[in-house]
């Protein structure tokens, strides 16, 4: 079918599709919110080994901890030898109104009133579980059963065997063993006490469980963990989880209920928490020390304390508003993350220690500043406040840097740093590491210096610039210009930026032509290349974002230059219909995570400026296509950028369903609640999880998936702290907790929301 033919046909069917608006709801800025925190403490805080086998809250708000090396107590502000030690190492701890009671594997002691006193454990007995009773302690041991006093330890006939846990619901006494889950009612005597096995049943299916190594209840309910999954009894009613019920781990090792409805596990790989409605998984050193847990405890101030392998961890909940969250990551991004004008992550000397950082260059300092400088923009459109206008005036003061240390009249660097930077950034990039890469990438670029020096000579700059430096450049500008720039002088700066940049990328054939004269190796729009057979992966992405460029550069500048050479590569190199096609989204090897975020910047200026209806209706069925691809991920940046310009229609524009719009707002918000507050980077791991489904498209890496509702694994579970992450990505490897990304990926969708009324107040 010819072009101008086929144009006609996608027109008509659009436009078929549309249907009269319908309203939808605005999410309120200012609601509270739950966010989750967490600390980690180690010998440097006191406590006197880093293998902590039991944690214990006490009730004058103290926690108790005991380690491979002896007991230490935690003040509020850091861990202290404990006045009583035991001569035994102490692997659990109950306690009993006034009485504390102290186990070690062949040992047991009971402290009170400042005296510590052992109790005489028989040799072959090997304790594996205690729970304080009345004015008693129950002792589970591989043995059995037994019943400690202050001055004994008595065995209870007829008990099960191997005891791996113990609780208490109501009158019930619940036994966990290595060989079922056993009952016994308390209302008669001990050496009266009678055993059943439990075998729960629910969800369609039932157990006879094994391993029962967790158990926790209260007057109502109790909940256990087993081999088999968790389950809980409440009200005569048994529930059961696996992974198709979204459990996201077993392999317990303890349990403790907060409230009827709300359960903590450990397992041997991390945290996990069921409030009633979803499970949480809490691992990696975001959230723990080591995910290795022994023991948990939860305090009176509802903070959950974990014993692991590596020290002590704490998880506290935070009561926030969208805009408290927003405030923090400002302060964190004037502390840490500002280097000559441009915002970007930092290194930290020392794994999680924010009191020692420095920032070092990156690939995309353009991009990212970009970003970062949009963000004040909506912030100040907003807000008026002069600290996001002076914010985003630096930005643009640093997005010129880039441009004129080059020496290349409308050619961007990505990145420059002071001439006499150590290391030097060219040791590392000499000429055999061009012929390692071209020989992995053939149309990889071999170009040195690839830090050359300013014209000045007081600055080296990163050259082989990238699209993605472009995507970013052109939509700050574009929202910079309208939002920001309230002066002439402001706004002929942004005009003479953009249109020295669109110039050099309309007379070099659509590229960016570097200081060797040649093309960069990504920034090629080029019709040869776009519709050539090295091109056709990006052509969808390439034409979009060319055809964005040029938009936006007649919105600003005002000339109908560009709109005459957009107009001419619709005409006769078909890009209007690349265009439709967005990102590439198949084959999976060439399905590149951070298209979505370049794509979701082009599609801005490029539905905000457009002038002609039908074309609109092209790039309205085309960030459709690329939403419905990425919708699954919750990102907030390209759901709202979506939003924002979605005809609000009863009828979708590609798909026989319409996209369920109240969702994606709602998974958004979502989203940008759960952004964890430290933007630390560490290695996560998912793809070993129950509630996962892992892609088995050939031709897939390994590890690539999302959770069996379909949608990616919630952004606080995954190594993911900057927009052009892939979010199905179940394990990530970034930083090793030296590297703190900038709060960009919280900071632009907010403000942008904000800014479009998808959110309100502030």
């Amino acid at each position: 079918m010819p072009a101008k033919n086929c144009f006609h046909w996608i027109l008509c069917m659009l436009m078929a599709s549309s249907a009269p608006a319908s309203s939808t709801p605005l999410y309120p800025a200012t609601e509270s919110f739950v966010q989750e925190t967490a600390d980690s403490f180690g010998p440097d805080d006191g406590l006197p080994h880093r293998v902590v086998h039991a944690i214990q809250s006490l009730s004058d708000g103290s926690v108790l901890a005991a380690t491979e090396r002896g007991l230490a107590r935690f003040d509020q502000h850091r861990w202290q030898p404990a006045a009583l030690q035991p001569d035994f190492t102490v692997r659990r701890i109950a306690v009993s109104g006034p009485t504390l009671w102290l186990a070690g594997e062949n040992a047991l002691a009971q402290v009170q009133n400042n005296t510590l006193k052992r109790v005489p454990v028989p040799q072959n007995v090997t304790i594996t579980a205690l729970y304080s009773f009345q004015e008693s302690l129950l002792v589970g041991t591989e043995q059995g059963l037994w019943v400690a006093s202050l001055k004994e330890i008595k065995p209870i006939k007829h008990s099960p065997e191997h005891i791996l846990s113990l609780a208490r619901s109501g009158d019930r006494l619940l036994v966990g063993s290595r060989n079922g889950l056993y009952s016994s009612t308390l209302s008669a005597p001990p050496d009266r006490w009678r055993f059943e096995s439990l075998y729960p049943h629910g969800n369609g299916y039932g157990w006879a469980p094994f391993d029962v190594t967790a158990l926790a209840g209260s007057a109502e309910t109790f909940w256990f963990g087993c081999a088999n999954g968790a389950g809980r009894y409440a009200h005569g009613h048994w529930q059961l989880f696996t992974g198709l019920e979204g459990l996201p781990y077993d392999h317990f090792t303890c349990a403790k209920m907060v409230k009827d409805s709300i359960i903590w596990f450990g397992t041997e790989r991390g945290a996990v928490r069921f409030d009633g409605q979803r499970w949480a998984y809490r691992a990696s050193r975001r959230w723990l020390p080591n995910d290795k847990i022994h023991d948990l405890s939860v305090a009176a101030d509802g903070a959950v304390w974990f014993a692991t392998d590596n020290g002590v961890g704490r998880i506290r909940a935070l009561v926030l508003t969208l805009a408290d969250k927003a405030d923090f990551y400002e302060k964190a991004i004037a502390d840490r993350h500002q280097r000559m004008g441009f915002v970007v992550r930092c290194r930290l000397r020392k794994e999680g220690d924010l009191r020692n950082t420095w920032i070092n260059h990156t690939d995309n300092d353009g991009l990212y500043t970009a970003m970062y400088g949009a963000s004040q923009a909506f912030r100040y459109s907003v807000s008026r406040q002069p600290e996001a206008k002076r914010q985003a005036d630096r930005v643009l003061r640093a997005l010129k840097q880039l441009t004129d240390v080059t020496g290349l009249p409308g050619f961007p660097a990505r990145s420059m740093v002071p001439v006499d930077w150590d290391p030097d950034p060219n040791l590392s990039l000499m000429p055999e590491y061009n012929r390692r890469m071209q020989a992995a990438d053939p149309l990889w670029k071999q170009i040195y210096p690839r830090w050359p020096k300013s014209v000045n000579g007081k600055y080296l700059w990163k050259c082989d610039t990238s699209s993605d430096e472009l995507c970013g450049h052109y939509f700050f500008y574009g929202v910079y210009f309208d939002l920001v720039a309230e002066t002439e002088e402001d706004r002929a700066l942004v005009r003479s930026q953009v249109r020295s940049i669109t110039d050099h990328i309309v007379e070099n054939g659509f590229r960016l032509i570097d200081h060797d004269g040649l093309p960069t190796r990504w920034a090629n729009w080029s019709p040869e290349y776009v519709n050539g057979v090295d091109g056709w992966a990006d052509r969808g992405l390439q034409s979009m974002e060319l055809l964005s460029f040029l938009t936006v550069a007649w919105h600003i500048t005002g000339d109908e230059r560009y709109l005459q050479v957009k107009k001419q590569l619709c005409e006769q190199h078909d890009y209007h219909i690349n265009a439709i096609l967005g990102r590439a989204v198949f084959p999976p090897n060439l399905v590149v995570p951070w298209d979505n975020n370049l794509a979701f910047l082009s599609y801005y200026g490029l539905l905000k400026y457009e002038q002609d209806p039908a074309l609109l209706k092209l790039w309205q069925a085309s960030i459709e296509r690329t939403w419905l691809f990425a919708s699954r991920q919750n990102d907030p940046f390209f759901t709202f950028v979506y939003l924002a310009f979605k005809p609000e229609e009863n009828s979708p524009l590609l798909e026989a369903a319409l996209p369920d719009l109240e969702r994606a707002r709602a998974k958004a918000v979502q989203t940008l609640q759960r952004i964890p507050l430290s933007l630390l980077g560490w290695e996560m791991k998912n793809s070993h999880r129950l509630d996962v489904v892992q892609d088995l498209t050939p031709g897939q890496k390994a590890g690539y998936g999302w959770l069996r509702s379909g949608d990616a694994v919630a952004i606080d579970e995954r190594c993911h702290i900057r927009i052009n992450s892939d979010h199905f990505y179940l394990d990530h490897e970034q930083g090793g907790g030296c590297t703190e990304y900038e709060g960009t990926v919280y900071l632009l969708p907010y403000y942008l929301a904000l800014h479009h009324r998808r959110l309100v107040g502030r």
